[in-house]
């Protein structure tokens, strides 16, 4: 068992205490914040770890206190700009493994578990408008090319945005152990495979907090079952499961609902770049017509099922009836949607190809 007390990097301003659960209306970071994530980027940008750790070295790290584990592997080698990635849970994990399996940017099944807290490297031109307003209020300023931080959070369905100060809060212990995580496996590269290697297993830094206020880190090595990584390509069944039995006693009629997802991304999208998606839908002989909704929401923790499940749910049930009929044009979404309409005794169809009829 390892335990490392305090990484060898300076931390300015650290937090109390991490949340334990996130806020209802996430805020801002605070300047101190900020300015502790730049120092540890600073210090990542000097050591440059990711040119002796590939893009497959994985490894997680618990928030203290917190049930929160992200799966972390430096950028930088196979293509991508040099940094670091933390991806969020199981979902996280099943979209790394979706990218080793070779599931392109633009796929469905990388969009939907596109779960991240980012800090890349680039150059000036990588900077957007928030990027040079941040660096500005900060008094930061970098010259040459791929030395320019940029902090983001991937979210399904979402663009990418700058973090929020429960994000912040998460992203300063994760760049941290990042780094100790990176110096033993210089020291010894058979370090993440732990003292007993077995397909699956994964390093967990674990860290609790002292009497004096700091945090103490240990070295464990978990296993994840490949069921929970399933579950999180097929989310949202217990709230079909939920629809299905508040739904089971409506009657039926002969209209016809049909659903697909549908790219909603824009034109000149870059083609590395993940893809935005919108549930649409139509009635056949019904007198409500096309309705289209949105995937996923804007706060923190929302479910990117969640919300279009409830909207359709309740145009289900202002019908006061079941449609006869459901066609569904996207094999993920028939999957996602089946133990539904099984539940009901609806007739399920899948076009995988045809176009959402409005």
């Amino acid at each position: 068992m390892r335990k490392n007390v305090r990484p060898p990097m300076p931390q300015p301003g650290k937090a109390k205490h991490y949340a334990a659960t996130p806020p209802d209306r996430p805020k801002e970071p605070e300047t101190l914040q900020w300015k502790n994530l730049f120092t540890l980027a600073d210090e990542m940008r000097r050591t440059e770890p990711w040119k002796w750790m590939g893009s497959t070295m994985l490894f997680a790290v618990r928030i203290p206190e917190t049930e929160r584990i992200y799966y972390g592997r430096f950028t930088g080698n196979s293509g991508e700009l040099p940094g670091f990635l933390a991806l969020r849970g199981l979902r996280g994990l099943c979209h790394h493994l979706l990218t080793l399996r070779g599931f392109t940017p633009r796929s469905l099944e990388r969009s939907l578990t596109r779960d991240a807290l980012g800090l890349s490297f680039g150059t000036k031109k990588t900077m957007d408008k928030d990027d040079r307003t941040l660096l500005t209020s900060l008094k930061r300023f970098y010259r040459g090319g791929d030395v320019w931080p940029r902090f983001r959070a991937q979210t399904p369905w979402a663009p990418e945005s700058l973090l929020n100060a429960f994000e912040a809060e998460d992203l300063a212990p994760l760049l941290s152990q990042a780094m100790v995580v990176a110096a033993a496996c210089r020291a010894d590269p058979h370090f993440l495979a732990g003292p007993e290697p077995a397909p699956g297993r994964v390093l967990l830094r674990e860290g609790t907090w002292d009497e004096d206020g700091g945090v103490s880190w240990e070295s464990h090595w978990i296993a994840t079952a490949v069921e929970e990584i399933r579950q999180q390509m097929v989310p949202g069944e217990p709230l079909l499961q939920e629809l299905a039995d508040g739904l089971k006693h409506l009657p039926r009629n002969e209209d016809v609902l049909r659903l697909a997802l549908r790219d909603v991304a824009p034109p000149h999208q870059e083609e590395h770049e993940e893809s935005l998606f919108s549930l649409q839908g139509s009635w056949e002989r019904g007198e409500d017509g096309t309705f289209t909704e949105p995937w996923g929401g804007k706060s923190f923790g929302d479910h990117p099922l969640e919300l279009p499940l409830r909207q359709l749910s309740s145009r289900i049930l202002s019908r006061s009836a079941l449609p006869g009929t459901v066609v569904v044009h996207t094999p993920y979404l028939a999957e996602a949607l089946a133990p539904l309409f099984r539940s009901l005794e609806v007739t399920l169809r899948s076009e995988p190809d045809a176009p959402p009829t409005a």
